[in-house]
């Protein structure tokens, strides 16, 4: 290309100089000179210079400009922990090709960043305000490999502040179980530890009235004893009423507190099948009652769990028996095949979902043995033991089921 164009420039000369010559005169034409051009090619040579002087120019911009870009990209990559170097290029098109690129590249990696940023915000945020109510006030999202550090570091505290909490969570969970509050799955660390407040600074007052109470009797004991000689009979009259009031009082208030446990012992007792004996308004019976809540509260709703399962699972039995005992009848063949097809349809479907069940059910009672070291009771039986003797003693696939092997018609006798 270059030396076509060379050539064509000295074409150009070649024809401008025919042509000048024709035009001059004929004493020079006699005597020719060879400068004759010379002032012609001077104002092409200051031309050519000028747009030189213009394109070095432009040139030296597109440098400084790339220059600056590069500055500007190593800082950024300095920040998010990547070095960049760029190489020696002659063509300033490759070069900025080149800042382009990497550009792109410190972009890429500068977005990833920002979302790991964001994500530990999120959850420093979320685990602050679980523990105590409010956000950390932690709001530096810069893009840089330090602030990146400083936040999974403060991360893994709040995590493991909220790690250390968990025993205390179970403590206040199964509080607030006893009194029957609603949504603690979804309550907040700062939420259940403000609501345990309040019942225990209300459990304390109670506690204070009733020791109030006790001494007030006390010490009216004491009177009647050491100055009952010396009282007048308004007097006596007077301690006894106040006497009988204190007592009258303290009833109301043990009635209170025994029926209120004792319909929540009832409640929670039904549920896992269990009878007691009716126990004896006593301050023992309430402890004894207490007790049993909080037992039976820890295991209510691993038991609940299993329970709904279980049920599904006895639905889907008769369910299973009823069809198992309409297909055995013979006059269902006759007619049209649509019935054949629903039979076909129905075990492909209901005997998988039953197994599924069956699944569910032996891995959450494994959950249950390990957690509490004994079998699963349900109604005073060892129901995985009466499970797997099921499982075991029946014949099951996609196109029967029967819940006795002795009832096989395969059988051999």
């Amino acid at each position: 290309m270059k030396n076509n164009i060379v050539s064509k420039i000295h074409s150009n000369i070649d024809r401008l100089n025919d042509t000048v010559h024709k035009m001059l005169p004929i004493d020079e034409l006699l005597f020719p000179s060879q400068k004759y051009l010379e002032k012609n090619f001077l104002n092409i040579s200051r031309e050519v210079d000028t747009v030189l002087e213009r394109v070095k120019e432009q040139m030296s911009q597109i440098v400084d400009k790339l220059e600056r870009t590069k500055q500007e990209l190593i800082a950024r990559g300095s920040k998010i922990g990547v070095t960049i170097k760029f190489p020696r290029l002659e063509n300033l098109m490759l070069d900025q090709l080149n800042v382009e690129n990497e550009r792109n590249r410190i972009t890429v990696l500068e977005k990833v960043m920002m979302k790991k940023i964001h994500c530990y915000l999120k959850k420093i945020g979320d685990h602050y305000y679980d523990l105590y109510g409010r956000y950390s006030g932690y709001t530096n999202d810069e893009c840089s490999t330090n602030n990146l550090k400083s936040l999974a570091k403060l991360h893994v505290e709040t995590l493991n502040e909220v790690n250390s909490r968990c025993d205390l969570r179970r403590e206040l969970r199964k509080k607030l179980l006893k009194h029957k509050i609603k949504n603690l799955e979804n309550m907040k660390f700062f939420e259940m530890a403000s609501t345990a407040k309040e019942i225990m600074e209300q459990e304390e007052k109670e506690e204070k009235l009733k020791i109030v109470l006790r001494r007030a009797i006390h010490r009216i004991l004491d009177m009647l004893n050491r100055d009952s000689d010396i009282l007048l009979p308004n007097d006596l009259e007077k301690l006894k009423d106040t006497y009988e009031k204190l007592l009258e009082e303290e009833k109301v208030q043990f009635d209170e507190i025994f029926d209120a446990t004792e319909q929540e012992f009832k409640a929670i007792c039904s549920i896992f099948f269990l009878k007691f004996d009716k126990l004896k308004r006593t301050r023992e019976s309430i402890v004894l009652m207490k007790k049993i809540i909080s037992d039976l509260t820890e295991r209510k709703e691993h038991f609940v769990e299993l329970k709904e399962l279980i049920e599904k699972r006895d639905r889907v039995i008769v369910e299973i028996e009823s069809f198992e005992k309409t297909a055995r009848d013979p006059g269902r063949l006759k007619g049209s095949s649509i019935q054949l097809l629903h039979e076909e349809r129905f075990r492909r479907k209901i005997i998988p979902s039953l197994l599924e069940i069956e699944s569910r059910i032996l891995e959450k009672l494994n959950d249950y043995k390990q957690r509490y070291n004994e079998p699963f009771m349900y109604g005073d039986e060892d129901y995985e033991e009466n499970l797997r003797n099921e499982i075991n003693g029946r014949i099951i696939h996609s196109s029967v089921y029967i819940s006795n092997k002795t009832q096989s018609p395969w059988r051999k006798p």
